[in-house]
């Protein structure tokens, strides 16, 4: 199998590649940011210039159309294509993806996560989370932060018109370790709320008065079960001895 770099616009790249012969397709098309955008290499010596500038949306969906016509007409049985797009253009590549095709021959959506609060929007994370953490926040309203030592989510609501930084307790640690690592993330966050979620009985008692200002400590629901199941041992086992000396006194 050989390999071959073509370079051009592929509109007229296409024309010369043979119908039904490309298994995968992967487009990286201008996301219609009305900006004219420039970058340059690591060393400055290169600079590299396009244009995203369109008159309409029209405009812009006819760029689209004329080149999706063309993948398709290389693109095998068979093949693949992934449609590389942000939230200003995706409606608009839907609806011409579709078209040409077919709705029918849609799979699913590929999301990337920025990790929050990061000095550049270039910086990109893939799904560097915890699993096991986020776990614990199964059914609250939360964002994923990803690559973050301190911080598992930021939750959607806000305090006082300020993020919410969230953290679960890892076995390994514990409660004041896992405030200082949070309270540490989110240093310099102007936060007036930051959570805490306890995976260990008995937690969010002992350490309330130790814990950083603006921090709240909650239990996990695995924490509160087993204090309900506790309880429940306990109250079986007086309602037991109660059985047991009410019997004796038959006697």
């Amino acid at each position: 199998m050989s390999s071959e770099v073509r370079q051009g616009d592929c509109l007229d790249v296409l024309a010369d590649v043979q119908e039904g012969s490309v298994r995968l397709v992967y487009l990286d098309p201008p996301f219609l940011t009305q900006k004219r955008h420039r970058l340059r290499t690591r060393d400055r010596k290169k600079e590299f210039l396009f244009g995203d500038t369109w008159a309409s949306h029209d405009e812009y969906s006819r760029f689209l159309y004329e080149r999706l016509v063309r993948c398709r007409r290389t693109l095998a049985r068979n093949g693949s294509l992934f449609f590389h797009c942000d939230r200003r253009a995706s409606h608009v590549a839907r609806v011409l993806l579709d078209r040409v095709f077919g709705g029918e021959n849609f799979r699913s959506e590929v999301v990337w996560h920025y990790r929050r609060w990061s000095n550049s929007q270039r910086t990109l994370s893939y799904d560097t989370v915890d699993r096991t953490a986020l776990a614990h926040l199964t059914g609250s309203d939360c964002v994923p932060v990803h690559r973050n030592k301190g911080l598992d989510a930021v939750l959607v609501e806000q305090f006082r018109g300020r993020p919410i930084p969230v953290r679960v307790q890892r076995n390994h640690e514990s409660v004041r370790e896992a405030a200082t690592l949070l309270e540490r993330a989110a240093r310099g966050k102007h936060a007036e709320l930051m959570i805490l979620v306890a995976t260990e009985t008995g937690c969010a008692e002992d350490h309330a008065l130790t814990l950083p200002p603006k921090m709240v400590v909650v239990e996990s629901a695995s924490v509160q079960i087993a204090r309900a199941l506790g309880k429940s041992g306990a109250a079986r086992g007086a309602t037991g001895a109660v059985r047991d000396q009410r019997v004796t006194r038959r006697g």
